[in-house]
């Protein structure tokens, strides 16, 4: 298992700071870890990688800014079909294995309409402007009706060309 560790920092930065990961109990972090940008990318994780890291803000004169605690609990895993692997060369996995066909279910019945969510309905409630479907996909791309076809284009009502008149009262 690969694991990344992030120590980053938000807002502005001091000049002349970096961001160093150590283990707490002093042991040297395994060369196969790689330590960029304020990140330790743990590869192939195992239980000597388990333990407290730290992540030190520290400016040029060894002042620690800030630190960040980050406890590693490995934990024993099943093998999945991974061989172990470096940054050169990454893990390997098995497909998983290949299961027996499942039947499929059978279509509708002639003369009725089959939905997306599997559903059969008459094709005459096909587009009938009612969602007979679960799913309502029987009135999806469906023509337009008639009646809107039908219905002539209201006209826009004229407008002012000066503003309205006060009737009657005060106008402000």
């Amino acid at each position: 298992m690969n694991v990344d560790l992030t120590c980053m920092n938000i807002g502005s930065m001091p000049v002349n700071t970096q961001a160093v990961w150590t283990r707490a109990d002093g042991i040297p972090i395994a060369r196969r870890h790689k330590k960029a940008d304020g990140v330790l990318h743990i590869r192939g994780a195992d239980k000597s990688d388990e333990g407290l890291y730290l992540c030190q803000l520290i400016e040029n004169n060894e002042t620690v800014l800030f630190q960040l605690n980050a406890n590693l609990v490995v934990q024993d895993r099943p093998d999945l079909g991974r061989s172990s692997s470096t940054w050169e060369r990454p893990s390997m996995i098995r497909p998983p294995p290949r299961y027996p066909e499942v039947e499929r279910p059978v279509g509708c019945p002639h003369s009725s309409w089959r939905c997306q969510s599997g559903d059969c309905i008459p094709q005459s409630a096909l587009c009938d402007g009612y969602n007979d479907c679960r799913d309502g996909t029987d009135e999806l791309e469906c023509p337009p009706s008639r009646q809107t076809q039908d219905v002539p284009p209201q006209p826009s009502p004229p407008q002012p060309t000066s503003p309205p008149q006060p009737a009657g009262g005060n106008a402000i």
